[in-house]
């Protein structure tokens, strides 16, 4: 390694420590308000003022072990610990970790590593009904099962 990149990578790490030091500050600041979920935003125009709620999830994974407790125990049991908050929020957006497609899951069985994700179809519409309103495609498991499940994917987010 020469001079100039020991230099790059100094630099890089710097950067990297830094974000990470950032992040935990804000995480800290949201921990001490007590404001864990919701992002407020108040709407002024010339008659009113209006609080928006909004929760935003991260990436939802509903295949492997999750597909496995769902068909077990049912959607609503798995899902009745965020009911009540999805419900209370005015916007509630998740960003889905894979398609919604009319393929078999290949990671339900716990045997398999692979890292190729797809979601029941029938919970775009449970998804929708629980109260969300966006989900998120811009995910690296989007295309596990080309553009077809894409396709797919939106017809049924659409349909919900």
């Amino acid at each position: 390694m020469n001079g100039r990149q020991r230099r790059i990578n100094k630099i890089l790490i710097s950067f990297s420590i830094l974000f990470i030091l950032f992040s935990c500050l804000f995480l800290y600041r949201v921990y001490i308000s007590g404001n864990y979920f919701f992002s407020s935003y108040k709407a002024k125009d010339d008659n009113s003022s209006r609080e928006v709620k909004i929760l935003i999830f991260g990436d939802m994974m509903l295949d492997r072990n999750v597909r496995r407790a769902i068909n077990r125990d049912g959607f609503d049991e798995f899902f009745k610990g965020i009911k009540g908050l999805v419900k209370t929020a005015d916007i509630a957006v998740a960003n889905l970790e894979g398609p919604f497609t009319d393929y078999q899951s290949i990671t339900i069985n716990p045997k398999n590593k692979a890292l190729q994700f797809t979601f029941d179809s029938k919970l775009a519409i449970k998804l929708a009904n629980l109260g969300f309103d966006i989900l998120g495609l811009a995910n690296n498991h989007t295309l596990n099962f080309g553009k077809g499940a894409l396709e797919q994917t939106r017809k049924h987010i659409s349909n919900a």
